[in-house]
């Protein structure tokens, strides 16, 4: 392998330790900068990518779901679900509902959409919320196998598929083997139901307990005590002290002697917070007189909110929108760290005191229990649907290319009013664009310096040289990929890979990109492989096992029949 493969190689290494680190935009922004510094690309083979039409489709389609989902057309969703009476039914509608939602919609937005609803009748029926927010985020992640705008990993290998054989693949193309996929991820959706937990009762709080800090003041009754003694007058379970800056927690927190100015880290319910707050000798961290009276707002932090990688000691939202932040629930993290301290991602679950739709707007926050629907007039519902219509007709019928068809149609609902322009470039997730953008120059490198074709005939040897053995390999790599880093990020270190297998074989490259592309969409197993999935995992109080039992059965049922089935409707 030549200097530039193995610099290319160190790169991908350097991706796939970093990924649980550092943003995945600053990520192939900075393997970008690598490979243009280092020669092994040219910077308009590294920028090309931001021009593909994988960025365009994605961009548009993000603006018209966007437009969709402001009309409120879903907001009638509830009363049938509410109307069948039977957990078990509502979960499956819910979960049909939101499968042929996010086909067209992104998954993030079509959780976002469903997750209140889902909160609300589970409620209602007195059912476990935990029945139903992993099957809505599945169901979501499944549709990407609907159609070519589904999934961003879609339009992504498409772009490949495209460069391979000079023709795009078609909105529909992928739908029949889609169909056949989706019914049988849908049925091991409705055996979930049996797999998932029931533990979480409903509550007009959609999470157990948040993490909160409360300051001890000469007030207190037991002063001098140790804690484990004074335990009983706090309305709350300690998970760490803080003196002076420093912590104490454990064991041997318990037996430290309180002291005046002491900080108690806590985790307490929603319907606990009063009782903390008014404590005597208890002083909450925001003060409660600082506080506004009034209800307590839950939202989920959602993707691209400015939030995300913020402390909590940084933000100033009482002066801004005149609520306090004070608690935040991760999840599946348990380490007590100082609420000023607390670093702000993606899926975190922020309790507020006071509400603001306008705080909820700007700060891309997602509320878990109350949400207002924004129910459009008339005429931007017809405008709206009638642009989203004419994107997905004329690109399904190739009357258009397919990055010309959404743009015209973003151009249709924004230049009709249905959608106001600074509405529209905030409905695109800018950070995800750039990771697909930056990420291209990566792919191109890989195969520019031979280093894809190397690590396939590296690899895919032996029996897994073979077509049928060789898809059955690709799609768990790619799909093990997705799981631990990223999935686009993983469909486009794949697909490259892909492209050398089919070459080396003479066949089509056709069946093993498919196989990438659905590979790099099955991120079932853990909370942190989807945006979708983090956003349930803190309102349905899962665990990683709790993905582990539906997502592996899943995963390994999809990638039996996308190997058996590809072949047929993606000939080699």
């Amino acid at each position: 392998m030549t200097p530039a493969g193995w610099l290319v190689v160190a790169t991908l290494v350097l991706v796939v330790l970093l990924s649980s680190r550092v943003r995945y935009d600053l990520l192939g922004l900075g393997a970008l900068i690598i490979l243009v510094a280092a020669r092994v690309i040219t910077p308009s083979q590294a920028l090309a990518g931001f021009s593909s039409s994988a960025v365009i489709v994605i961009a548009s389609a993000l603006v018209l779901g966007h437009a969709l989902v402001n009309t409120g057309i879903f907001s009638r969703f509830e009363g049938l679900l509410s109307a069948s009476r039977q957990p078990f039914l509502s979960m499956m509608l819910l979960a049909l509902g939101a499968f042929l939602t996010s086909a067209f919609v992104s998954d993030v937005a079509t959780v976002a959409l469903f997750m209140p609803i889902a909160l609300r009748v589970s409620k209602k029926m007195n059912s476990s919320p935990s029945k139903f927010l992993i099957p809505l985020s599945f169901a979501s992640i499944l549709a990407g196998r609907l159609t070519l705008i589904g999934s961003s990993v879609n339009l992504v290998v498409a772009q490949f598929a495209y460069q391979a054989t000079g023709k795009y693949m078609g909105i529909f193309e992928i739908t029949p083997l889609g169909i056949l996929l989706s019914a049988a991820g849908l049925s091991v959706i409705a055996l979930a139901w049996l797999l998932l937990p029931d533990n979480v009762m409903p509550s007009e709080a959609g999470v157990e307990a948040y993490v909160t800090e409360a300051r001890i003041n000469q007030e207190f009754p037991k002063l001098g005590s140790r804690l484990i003694e004074a335990g009983k007058l706090i309305p709350a379970r300690v998970l760490a002290l803080y003196r002076d800056g420093a912590g104490i927690s454990g064991f041997r927190a318990l037996w430290e002697p309180l002291r005046e100015g002491d900080v108690l880290v806590v985790s307490v319910t929603p319907e606990r917070i009063s009782s903390l707050a008014h404590a005597k000798g208890l002083e909450l961290i925001p003060k409660v007189q600082d506080m506004p009276s009034g209800t307590l707002t839950e939202a989920v932090v959602g993707a691209g909110s400015p939030l995300v990688g913020k402390t909590a000691a940084s933000l100033d939202l009482w002066r801004a929108y005149g609520i306090s932040l004070i608690g935040v629930s991760r999840p599946c993290v348990y380490r007590p760290c100082r609420l000023s301290k607390f670093q702000l991602q993606q899926g975190d679950v922020l309790l507020f005191s006071g509400t603001s739709a306008t705080a909820m707007h700007d700060l891309g926050l997602l509320p878990l229990v109350e949400r207002g629907y924004s129910i459009s007039k008339r005429r931007d519902v017809l405008i709206t649907v009638a642009g989203f219509a004419f994107a997905v007709v004329t690109s399904g019928l190739n009357l258009l290319p397919i990055s010309v068809a959404f743009l015209a149609g973003v151009l249709v609902v924004v230049g009709g009013g249905a959608l106001n322009p600074k509405a529209a470039y905030a409905s695109v997730e800018w950070d995800v664009v750039v990771m697909i953008g930056s990420f291209f120059s990566l792919a191109q490198a890989m195969v520019a310096t031979g280093v894809a074709s190397q690590l396939a005939s590296s690899v895919f040897v032996g029996p897994f040289s073979g077509f049928m053995l060789a898809l059955l390999l690709l799609y768990a790599i790619t799909a093990v990929l997705a799981n631990v880093i990223n999935y686009v990020a993983a469909a486009m270190i794949m697909s490259p890979i892909a492209l050398s297998l089919a070459s080396t074989a003479g066949l089509s490259p056709m069946p093993y990109l498919v196989v990438v592309m659905m590979a790099a969409s099955s991120t079932f197993m853990t909370p942190f492989s989807h945006g979708a999935n983090l956003m349930v995992a803190a309102p349905g109080g899962y665990s990683f096992a709790d993905y582990l039992k539906s997502g592996l059965p899943m995963l390994l049922l999809l990638m039996l029949l996308t190997v058996a089935l590809v072949p047929i409707f993606f000939p080699a």
